[in-house]
């Protein structure tokens, strides 16, 4: 199953980059607990999202990794996902 969604990922790439991402893909308990800590506070996670906002904005940076879906991206490509990612996040708060 893995091999195939890479694949599927790699042909569907571009389609999937150039619309909104839509939101309804939940987290099994393991995954949840293991993608969240509680003890960070709000202002450490700003300084670490500010972190990567500026790692991820440099001139140049290129990620060092493959997309485990997408596979390999341009730079131009790795910011617009990170760009429709936080889209999707910023798209469930409420003024």
């Amino acid at each position: 199953p893995a091999l195939l969604l890479r694949i599927l990922g790699r042909m569907m790439k571009k389609r999937l980059l150039s619309r909104p991402f839509q939101p309804g893909f939940n987290l099994s308990k393991n995954a949840e607990s293991a993608a969240w800590d509680d003890s960070v506070t709000f202002d450490a996670g700003l300084a670490m999202l500010r972190e990567q906002v500026t790692r991820v904005g440099k001139v140049g940076a290129v990620p060092g990794v493959a997309h485990p879906f997408f596979g390999n991206m341009t730079v131009k490509e790795w910011q617009v996902y990170y760009l429709r990612h936080a889209e999707l996040h910023l798209s469930f708060l409420q003024l």
